[in-house]
């Protein structure tokens, strides 16, 4: 009985499930299925609404790469959440928390182990997500140790001094030491053995102010910078514009003497009787002084003539990379004076203040200027640092004793061209300036043939047949790599832009343009880019070879720097950067020319891999200039050297 029992009630659960499910049992006892009468449809459970997960999740890299990571060199974590936007972010890796709104967090170890940097990512002031970033880290390898330099630059009125921007004599120039590798504690500073500056320091960059006399052409400065193991010396030198005197200030136009005209006999008038003097008081002296004051200002004296300003040149050549410099004298009765110098579109006409849309270039406004010379010098590029068009620009300075005042202008008026102009232009230029030279009145000769290039319908260009490169570039030629300009040229010594070295080098690596492209910016983020230039430049971004400054400014016409044109080389070429770097040079130079200036972290694994490879030298001494732009001929001896070692591989 008791297991009968049992079993009923088993009998009696199941078939409450079954009728919950649309099966029932006949009064007989037996079971009888049934399928519901219900549209399919009807039946269909409701899906509960789907959430994203809310997750956050940790990267690591160290120069360039994410699989090795050592002690003493840069290591940058990189948190990305998902399903949310943190308004802030936590970083802890048990020694140190830092809290930033950034998703990026940098740091140096300086003990090798392993490492786990925990990030957290907050939905708001209470709750967080928490992702993590586990790294085993490693001592690199020892390697030879650190060169102890000592840099010397120069400057004169904020310009960088070089031999396309020379200083001038009479005027101070601004030496500064910059230490490498060690600290120094005192500085020493000579010139031809005659002492300048001796002080006590501790590790700070120095600076020192130096005046040369006239007939001066070139000036070396020494400097030595000294600590607890020993002395290291540097030296700047250089180049001079010689001004045996000062040009001399503009003669005033002679008034003509007017004829006299004869005066009439006045005809007597009667004298009236004198009216008492009426004696004012002081608050209507007071009145009037206020009243004249305000005239003043709303009429301001005329303007002093302090000013005598002269340009260096006539023309400026953008393609032969040297600057036009303006050279001006004050004289000032009670120092110092305002000064404002700008360079104008066009040719610019007092008194009308100038259009903002016609300001090229800013280089002082109403500055504070004690000395009695000064001058400025303009390589061609605009506020927005693009190079300028072909045409007639003015160099303006003004110049007043106080901020009230009617300021004295010089107006120096100059062309720009892209490349030197033709011989019969060249004579016409100096012929209005006054300047005709004889080398101007040689008779230009006929121009020789063009040579076909082994690329199909292309020639060489003309004006690399003398130049150092010509090899090089005639190889990019060859190749289909490479194109010169419209008028025949190649422009060797000209800056190469941002987008032309990007186009150079995916040609050179054999990386096709982005195809299908409907807009200038070709779907990228990208929205300085011009006509042509989208499809390359998305082809390089979406492999990572190319960034922007930000998410929408690539500025494909500014120069590329040697450091840039490196990384994208070796990025496309699929050059591994070298791994293991504990200083910022990266071992770049190694094992004796060990370039001291490079420092920036990312820029020494990219150098350091070229330099291993033989690709590429520095310019000096223990010196790469890492931010010099690259000249075109450069940019085709960087490809064609960089394409003899690597066989480019085809990325799709």
């Amino acid at each position: 009985m008791p297991k009968m029992k049992k079993i009923r009630t088993g009998l009696i659960i199941v078939s409450l499930v079954l009728v919950t499910l649309g099966i029932s049992f006949s009064n007989a006892g037996m079971l009888k299925a049934y399928i519901s009468p219900v549209p399919l449809q009807q039946i269909t459970p409701q899906l509960p609404q789907l959430t994203l997960t809310k997750t956050i999740t940790c990267s690591a890299s160290q120069n360039g790469q994410s699989t090795k990571f050592f002690t003493k060199s840069p290591i940058t974590f990189t948190a990305d959440a998902t399903g949310f936007t943190p308004i802030q972010y936590t970083w802890d890796d048990n020694i140190n928390v830092h809290q930033s709104a950034s998703n990026t967090y940098t740091k140096t170890y300086d003990t090798a182990g392993d490492i786990t940097m925990y990030v957290k990512g907050w939905k708001d002031s209470l709750n967080f997500i928490l992702g993590s970033c586990p790294i085993t880290l490693k001592n690199p390898q020892i390697g030879t140790p650190v060169a102890r330099i000592l840099t010397c630059s120069a400057k004169q009125n904020g310009n960088d001094i070089s031999a396309a921007s020379p200083a001038f004599t009479t005027e101070p120039i601004t030496f500064t030491a910059k230490p490498i590798g060690f600290a120094p504690t005192s500085y020493s500073w000579a010139e031809n053995t005659n002492l300048i500056a001796n002080r006590v320091l501790h590790g700070n960059i120095d600076t020192v102010s130096a005046t040369h006399s006239l007939g001066t052409t070139t000036a070396t400065v020494t400097v030595t910078g000294t600590d607890a193991s020993g002395s290291v010396p540097g030296s700047c030198t250089i180049p001079l514009i010689d001004l045996s005197a000062p040009p001399a200030p503009p003669q005033p136009t002679p008034t003509p003497t007017p004829t006299p005209t004869p005066t009439p006999t006045p005809t007597p008038t009667p004298t009236p009787t004198p009216t008492p003097t009426e004696t004012f008081s002081t608050e209507t002296t007071q009145q009037q002084a206020a009243q004249a004051q305000a005239e003043s200002q709303e009429n301001p004296a005329p303007a002093l003539n302090i000013l005598n300003c002269t340009l260096m040149d006539d023309q400026l050549v953008v393609s032969e990379n040297m600057a036009i410099v303006m050279r001006c004298f004050l004289e000032v009765p009670a120092p110092p004076a305002l000064v404002t110098v700008r360079i104008i579109k066009d040719k610019y006409t007092p008194p009308e203040e100038p259009s903002q849309d016609s300001v090229i270039k800013d280089f002082a406004y109403e500055k504070s200027t004690t000395g009695k010379t000064f001058s400025f010098s303009w390589n061609g590029i605009d506020n927005y640092d693009q190079y300028v068009d072909e045409g007639d620009y003015s160099f303006v300075v003004w110049a007043k004793q106080n901020t009230g005042d009617k300021p004295d202008i010089s107006i120096q008026n100059f062309k720009v061209y892209q490349n030197p102009p033709p011989a019969q232009t060249q004579e016409a230029i100096h012929e209005a300036a006054g300047t005709t030279s004889a080398q101007t009145k040689k008779t230009s000769q006929a121009p020789t043939p063009p040579l076909p290039s082994k690329c199909p319908g292309v020639n060489y260009p003309s004006d690399i047949e003398s130049h150092w490169a010509k090899d090089f570039i005639k190889q990019g030629y060859d190749a289909c790599i490479i194109k010169g300009y419209g008028d025949g040229t190649y422009k060797p010594d000209r800056p190469v832009t941002r987008f032309e070295a990007v186009k150079m080098v995916l040609a050179a690596a054999g990386i096709p343009p982005k195809l299908g492209c409907y807009t200038l910016d070709c779907g990228s983020s990208f929205k300085d880019l011009g006509q042509g230039q989208g499809s390359w430049i998305r082809a390089a971004y979406d492999l990572k070879i190319v960034q922007g400054y930000d998410k929408k400014v690539f500025a494909p016409d500014k120069p590329m720097t040697r450091a840039q044109a490196v990384a994208v080389v070796t990025k496309a070429f699929k050059i591994q950067p070298h791994a293991g770097c504990y200083t910022s040079g990266c071992g770049a130079g190694y094992p004796n020319n060990f370039f001291m200036d490079i420092l920036e972290s990312w820029e020494g694994p990219f150098i350091r891999a070229l330099w291993d490879l033989k690709i590429i030298q520095g310019t000096g001494p223990n010196t790469f200039e890492p931010e010099k732009p690259v000249t075109r001929a450069e940019m085709a001896k960087l490809i064609s050297t960089t394409g003899q070692k690597i066989k480019p591989s085809v990325n799709k």
